[in-house]
């Protein structure tokens, strides 16, 4: 029996036994349980169906309820149901207490399973605490073909085709099915006691467990697109735990409430550790290889952290006063701390370092966590919010608003100074690049927002107008913006017809960054001035990103909401609603071309290129656009008929701009080499650009039935609903040209094509019948029809960007690039994929 079940039939056990002793003094129970018999059948065995359910075959609880109340004696009540019982996606919620003392306990228990898979492949085994192992790893293919060559994370194109087959053979041979998906169970209980005169006073507390596994990566090697790359089930065994304490006066004009909540998360698993399937090692150790002729060491094992322990505490204080003029003041105070001190992880599991590079000075390798700056987190991060409004009414029939909010995000994690090995890869020098000196940032902002809210109330129509206004301001560290929003709202609400409300709203923002600093990124570095000013690429004492990037969450912005709604209420036996909403965001941050390189010491090859402008066409995300669309109508004929229908439609499109060019030839855009239209290219060429729409709908439509057969005794209930979606992504600008389309790229070279609209299509139809034998008894019949189809170029074996290798497990991209960087082993593809599915139901409901 799993862990889930064995405390739910303990917990419903126990329940039953109260009732029981509750039941001893005959004080009135009443309630209801429905069991019922299930068929299912789903062709094929897709995670979808049951992603976030759990339909099975046989016997199954579908509810039940038992109420117990003596108000004439002890006074005493107890509420127990449940739903699903015994099913991974089961609810139990109990609730016992006293009428006369006021004061109540209730627990709610309840699981959700999140099925990813039922069909992902993998060579790896789980050794258990993290640790991923292969059988046998891949004999590659090494340069001379002979024991003594040494394999190269840059083969020849005929050397890559021998590995590909030879990986093709071995998970062929390797591969087993795997599990992916979680199951979470989450228990709550709060004590409330109202009886202390105008005190309230309230205790809860949280578990929540989530465990199982789902789709991780796993890169060792060298940097991209040399890196060796494995898709892995990352093992998960959360545990939650939150304790509240509440206290509340609630007096004639004023109260105040006081909160304090801990909570706690811990992870058993904290760390990713997975063989290296692709090399076999020589005499135990680690691998060398050559990246043109150049010896790099390729660890035989990768690691990486998992999500880590952490605790956070929150006190909060609330209160309201009512004041002259019919007004009244609230406010809320907040304080908050996070504190995280997980042991870090070495940089690499590779022993190379201090050994193989003396004039390191510290002697130790890359392994040992002693070559850290510090060997634990320290993290720490304060919070602090404070909230304050006023409503008054000045005059009859105006309500005015103002408020403030303040918010703060303080980050005290120190900022120390690391040199990590790229995804376990070094020189066999034992240095790592330049680049990878790095400082970690400890990102904080602050927020302040305050404005005013008018309402005007008409007896014309009924009619509410409402106007609003409210500043914005955030500044943060170390991002390229700090930014100032202006937001301004119209509303209106009014009854033009006794049976018909209307509804609508338009809101205007404009936000401004106060000056887009693209350097900032050069904070992250560490490195010498000496050390990186004679390389190709120095994003510290250059540039990292391209100057004309605006990241959307810091850039101006432009917006535009408008929302409408309507209810008619045309008989009493009908009525229909409707609402609209639209939604624009404008990016544009009126870009213009400047010169990175102008009055910077690094050596220019090329000493014209200080004078060298970018485009000047904004980079990054340009406009966003959403659209919904809802209509509902509930009709009741007669008697016996109940008729609801719905509708809705969801839009989406969004505009980018990128922009390919050579990072290694940043400092000389002039260079003659990355001029080549098929190559890369310098960051100064607007014919680089490029552009991509990105549109995708969802439309839904659904009707549903209900009809007295014979009126008291059988009834029939149906619904249908219908689903369609799509995501279509376009190209167009550099790379989309037909001349670039079909043909075998090799190193930088490479076309973009639009790969086609992924499409989802669902049906989904449940009818049930009930006859009521009895008073207290009803028998149902139910059946339940489930056509489900998707079409994604992501998850397929081929398509636009991707081909499989001898094997859906083992796939490249279509540019067909020698290097390894464009291939992975894969869990498979359409992991969920399309399905038809037919499930009957039986039930029983008695009601005592």
């Amino acid at each position: 029996m799993k862990p889930g079940i064995r405390y739910t039939t303990t917990f419903f056990l126990c329940s039953m036994v109260t009732v029981q002793a509750f039941a001893q003094d005959h004080p009135p129970i009443s309630g209801y349980s429905t069991p019922g018999i299930r068929q299912i059948h789903v062709s094929p065995n897709s995670s979808k169906f049951n992603e976030y359910r759990d339909l099975r075959d046989g016997f199954y609880l579908q509810d039940f309820r038992v109420d117990v109340l003596d108000p004439d004696m002890s006074g005493w009540f107890l509420d127990l149901k449940g739903e699903r019982v015994l099913l991974d996606d089961q609810r139990i919620l109990a609730r016992v207490g006293h009428l006369g003392n006021r004061w109540s306990i209730v627990i709610d228990h309840n699981e959700t399973p999140h099925r990813l898979s039922n069909k992902a492949m993998t060579p790896y085994i789980d050794r258990g605490d993290g640790l991923f192992t292969v059988p046998a790893p891949v004999s590659i293919f090494k340069d001379g073909n002979d024991a003594t060559g040494t394999p190269s994370l840059v083969p020849t194109t005929g050397q890559m085709a021998i590995n590909d087959a030879l990986l093709a053979n071995y998970l062929e041979t390797y591969l087993r099915p795997v599990g992916l998906g979680t199951q979470r169970d989450r228990t709550t209980a709060a004590l409330k006691m109202s009886h202390i005169g105008p005190f309230t006073v309230g205790l809860t507390y949280l578990l929540e467990r989530r465990d199982g596994s789902r789709s991780t990566y796993g890169p060792i090697g060298d940097r991209p697109p040399r890196t060796l790359n494995i898709q892995l089930p990352e093992p998960m065994d959360y545990t939650s735990h939150e304790v509240g304490a509440n206290a509340e006066y609630a007096g004639n004009h004023f109260q105040v409430q006081l909160k304090y909540l801990f909570s706690s998360f811990g992870n058993s698993v904290e760390s990713l550790r997975w063989e290296n399937i692709y090399f076999t090692p020589d005499a135990g150790r680690d691998f060398i290889a050559t990246v043109a002729g150049t010896p790099r060491h390729v660890s035989g094992f990768g690691q990486r952290s998992l999500a880590p322990d952490n605790f956070a505490h929150s006190v909060s204080l609330s209160a309201g006063f009512d004041l002259p003029f019919e007004s009244r003041l609230t406010s809320t105070a907040v304080f908050g701390l996070m504190l995280q001190d997980e042991g870090l992880l070495p940089y690499s599991v590779s022993p190379l370092g201090g050994d193989l590079h003396p004039d390191r000075g510290d002697g130790l390798n890359w392994n040992d966590p002693g070559k850290l700056p510090r060997t634990s987190a320290e993290a720490e991060m304060q919070t602090v919010r404070f909230d304050v409004e006023y409503t008054i009414n000045p005059i009859p029939q105006l309500n005015v608003r103002p408020f403030i909010r303040y918010y703060a995000l303080d980050n005290k994690t120190p900022i120390a100074q690391w040199r990590y090995v790229t995804q376990d890869v070094a020189g066999t020098n034992g240095d790592v690049d330049y680049r990878n000196f790095r400082r970690n940032l400890a990102y904080a902002y602050d927020k302040l927002k305050y404005g005013l809210d008018v309402r005007q109330y008409f007896s014309f129509w009924r009619t509410t107008l409402g106007m609003g206004y409210a500043r914005e301001s955030i500044n943060r560290e170390f991002r390229e913006a700090d930014t100032d929003e202006h937001l301004f709202e119209l509303s209106i609400r009014t009854r033009p017809a006794g049976r018909l409300t209307l509804a609508g709203s338009y809101l205007y923002g404009s936000r401004k960054s106060d000056g887009y600093n693209y350097n900032v990124t050069n904070q992250s570095y560490w490195y010498s001035f000496e050390r990186g000013a004679n390389e190709v690429d120095n994003p510290r004492f250059l540039f990292a990103n391209h100057p004309d990037l605006r990241k959307f969450d810091v850039s101006d912005r432009t917006r535009n909401d408008v929302k409408l709604s309507a209810t008619y209420i045309a008989r009493e036996d009908l009525d229909v609603t409707a609402a609209y909403r639209q939604r624009k965001d404008d990016f544009d941050s009126r870009v213009s071309p400047v010169a990175p390189l102008a009055g910077t010491t690094v050596p220019l090859p090329n000493p014209a290129d200080a004078g060298a402008f970018t485009p000047g066409q904004q980079l990054g995300l340009l406009r966003d656009e959403r659209q919904n669309i809802t209509l509902n109508v509930h009709y009741v004929p007669g008697e016996q008929w109940t008729i609801t229908m719905f509708a809705d439609r969801e839009y989406g499109r969004s505009d980018l701009r990128g922009m390919v060019f050579n990072e290694n030839q940043r400092r000389e855009p002039s260079n003659a080499g990355i001029q080549v239209p098929t190559q890369l290219g310098p960051w100064t060429d607007p014919n680089r650009l490029y552009y991509a729409t990105t549109d995708e709908g969802t439309t839904t439509v659904g009707l549903g039935i209900g009809y007295k057969i014979v009126p008291g005794k059988v009834r029939l209930s149906t619904d249908l609903s219908l689903s369609r979606g799509s995501v279509d992504l376009a190209y167009t600008g550099y790379g989309s040209d037909p001349a670039y389309l079909g043909r075998d790229w090799e190193t930088f070279q490479f076309g973009f094509n639009n790969p086609g609209a992924a499409t989802f299509d669902q049906y989904v139809v449940n009818a049930s019948v009930e006859y009521d034998l009895s008073e207290n008894m009803a028998l149902g019949f139910h059946y339940l029809l489930n056509y489900y189809r998707l079409l994604d170029w992501v998850q397929e074996p081929a398509g636009p960007w991707v081909e499989q290798v001898g094997s859906e497990f083992f796939l490249r991209d279509t540019s067909r690039d020698n290097r390894w960087g464009n291939r992975v082993v894969s869990f498979g593809s359409s992991l969920a994929p399309s399905y038809d599915a037919q499930v009957g139901f039986l039930t029983m409901s008695y009601r005592f």
